[in-house]
């Protein structure tokens, strides 16, 4: 588990991590109202970056299954010029 330490304490969990970071460093806004969208966003990135993972995985898949279908055309080119050179004997 993360953990921060900092004037003698410490506070666990990626996200309280963060919004301590930022608030020291200044970046979490002059507002309420801009803390809040701002945590709104890293909120909305944390669920649709497993939706981005899966969306890579699948491009993967699909470049693969195209270079398998490249690989098939391929041995099939081969074997008809196989039959055609047995074919000429």
């Amino acid at each position: 588990m993360p953990a921060l330490y900092a004037g003698g304490e410490s506070v666990g969990q990626s996200t309280a991590i963060y919004h301590y970071v930022a608030t020291e460093c200044g970046l979490m806004g002059s507002s309420t109202m801009e803390q809040a969208q701002i945590i709104g966003v890293a909120e909305h990135l944390k669920e649709v970056s497993p939706l981005l993972l899966l969306l890579a995985v699948l491009a993967v898949l699909a470049v693969l299954a195209v270079l398998a279908v490249v690989v098939l055309l391929l041995l099939a080119v081969l074997v008809l010029i196989a039959l055609l050179l047995v074919s000429f004997r």
